[in-house]
């Protein structure tokens, strides 16, 4: 008999595109079929690099920045480097972050196999999957594959041209790259695309 499973959508915020070289800024995530059950931290960088286009989207949603001009993608004022070292200063340790972020995961899996999902699986994955492996004991206990949702689309459909706009399932309005709202706006789609194709 197949294991039961958990899908935990997940969101990740960072200062660039890949782990190690740049770094995490906020992990958000929830359970898909169950999104009051949450999980959100922000995060000390790991390095100094990052994209400034990135950057500027990374901290749209967070909230341990003080609230100034030079802490505001939106503003003329945004100072890079000022960020970078607020959140040196106010964000959480990754080792404790990920520590619980991994015994979260494995308290809402329970006895089931938790697998991971993301709007973009390839970048949500990598850093998710990197820092769990380089700051818990444990490592990814993720395993090596999850679901992406226009992945999940094409399956459901049975057509690879098949997508979240082709199947009529509108963008969020209000989520403002904050790696929880995403995360759970990402979790309410998986929920919509299995209740349209849920065996019978």
């Amino acid at each position: 008999m197949n294991k039961k499973i958990t899908l935990i959508s997940v969101d990740v915020e960072a200062t660039g595109p890949t782990p190690g070289k740049y770094s995490m800024l906020s992990l958000g995530a929830c359970v898909v079929g169950d999104t009051s059950r949450r999980f959100y931290r922000e995060l000390k960088p790991i390095s100094r690099g990052y994209v400034l286009e990135a950057l500027k989207v990374g901290v749209i949603g967070l909230s341990s920045l003080p609230k100034v001009p030079a802490c505001d993608p939106r503003t003329d004022h945004f100072d890079a480097e000022q960020v970078m070292q607020a959140m040196r200063m106010n964000g959480a340790y990754p080792r404790r972050v990920m520590e619980e972020f991994r015994r979260w995961i494995a308290d809402v899996a329970g006895a089931t196999s938790p697998i991971f999902a993301s709007d973009t699986s390839v970048f949500d994955g990598m850093f998710t999957f990197w820092y769990l492996d380089n700051f818990t004991a444990k490592g990814n206990i993720f395993g090596h594959s999850g679901f992406s949702m226009n992945c999940f689309c094409k399956g459901a459909k049975g057509d690879l041209r098949a997508n979240i706009k082709r199947m009529g399932i509108k963008a969020p309005t209000g989520v403002l790259h904050n790696a929880l709202d995403d995360a759970v706006h990402h979790a309410t789609v998986f929920e919509k695309i299995m209740a349209r194709h849920r065996r019978t």
